[in-house]
């Protein structure tokens, strides 16, 4: 987030970093001042381990949810208690969000845009293929800032004014990355062209937008 705005780029929601108690109340209170909610993940993790709402929870709420993700700030800081801990702290974002699947290949630049119509532990199993001009400028941005070559994976979601706030990038092969190939381009297929240096492939370059795809969970046992 700091690199996104060193870069001039305004797509990172308002943060704080947090390393101990004191952080965690104080950057509460500042986000309680702007009447917004707070939520917080650890700084390194995977899917949604560890994300919670910092916001106070009715009795009906807690018999009705099968993973409660909110939490009041007493009780996440009876859970710091004195650690170093080593967490983000983010305006809660209440919009769409969007998984960007993007490669730079044979100088042009691909990607796909779906929205995360479902999930299942953080992970994606169901999207919608999206086409969104203005989010995929956004995304060509980043991807050029931070100068990678191949594959990448960079998430965002809508804030309270609409507009889009990147979550995260992931320079690496996306866990999603068969929605992009059953759209219609096959951006895998880009990126290992491009690092074996494979000249002349020719590859279909739109994909099918509005279509609805779902990820099929199959148990495989060793």
């Amino acid at each position: 987030y700091n690199l996104m705005q060193t870069q001039n780029l305004n797509v990172s929601p308002i943060f704080r970093h947090i390393k101990n108690s004191n952080d965690f109340f104080n950057a509460f209170s500042y986000f309680e001042s702007i009447n917004r909610k707070m939520c917080v993940k650890p700084n390194l993790s995977h899917g949604s381990r560890g994300f919670a709402i910092i916001e106070k929870i009715t009795y009906e709420e807690y018999l009705n949810s099968k993973t409660i993700k909110k939490i009041t700030c007493e009780q996440f800081l009876d859970i710091i208690g004195n650690k170093k801990v080593d967490l983000v702290a983010t305006e809660y974002l209440p919009g769409e969000e969007y998984s960007v699947d993007c490669v730079m290949f044979n100088e042009n630049f691909y990607c796909i845009i779906r929205s995360r119509d479902e999930t299942i532990n953080g992970i994606s199993s169901k999207c919608t293929i999206k086409n969104i001009k203005s989010l995929e400028v956004v995304a060509r941005e980043i991807y050029e800032k931070l100068k990678f070559n191949y594959l990448v994976n960079i998430q965002f979601k809508r804030d309270t004014n609409n507009n889009f706030k990147l979550l995260e990038v992931n320079p690496r092969i996306p866990g999603g990355i068969g929605f992009s190939v059953l759209a219609g381009v096959d951006l895998l297929k880009m990126s290992f062209s491009k690092f074996f240096n494979l000249k002349n492939i020719n590859m279909r370059s739109k994909p099918e937008y509005a279509k609805t795809i779902e990820k099929k969970w199959k148990l495989i046992k060793y």
